[in-house]
């Protein structure tokens, strides 16, 4: 491929990456830190800042912080989109009358175009089934190889007790 265009698979955020469990075992590389919480834009309507806020709490803790705002933006209003077309598509039909007859419902592209949107954005912000899928919540104190290894636990009376037994 000619220029700088990039051809593969996109790369996955270091934090999506260790909640999955880095099973590739592969160095993973230090990037920035987002700071500070999303925020709600203010023009909202209500539904739109219900999804907006839904969304949020729904996403696995410190992976979202302000800079994905714009993101999240988009995956709320796309949601908000998708719900409006489905309400008047269940109020019309497929099928409309048109000067030349019969032709498909208009709300069927833009549902189309629609989702493709919160796919999209949904992807970008790791917040697609799959990627739910592939996340692991960090084990509590793992970080001692020795005793994963050898199967050491806190229970003091258990056959790899570290404490001595009275």
């Amino acid at each position: 491929m000619a220029g700088n265009s990039r051809s593969g698979r996109r790369p996955k955020p270091a934090a999506i990456k260790r909640r999955e469990g880095n099973r590739g075992k592969r160095k993973i590389r230090a990037e920035p830190v987002g700071k500070g919480l999303p925020r709600c834009p203010d023009y909202f309507t209500a539904e739109q800042r219900a999804l907006w806020l839904a969304t949020v709490q729904s996403a696995p803790p410190n992976l979202l912080c302000a800079a994905d705002s714009a993101l999240l933006e988009v995956f709320a209003t796309a949601w908000q989109t998708l719900r409006e077309c489905n309400r008047l598509i269940s109020k019309s039909t497929l099928l409309i009358q048109s000067e030349r007859g019969a032709v498909k419902n208009p709300l069927l592209s833009i549902r189309r175009m629609t989702v493709a949107d919160l796919n999209s954005a949904a992807t970008q912000l790791g917040m697609s089934p799959a990627a739910r899928a592939r996340l692991v919540a960090p084990a509590p104190d793992d970080d001692d190889p020795m005793s994963l290894l050898l199967g050491w636990d806190d229970d003091p009376s258990g056959p790899w007790a570290t404490t001595r037994r009275n």
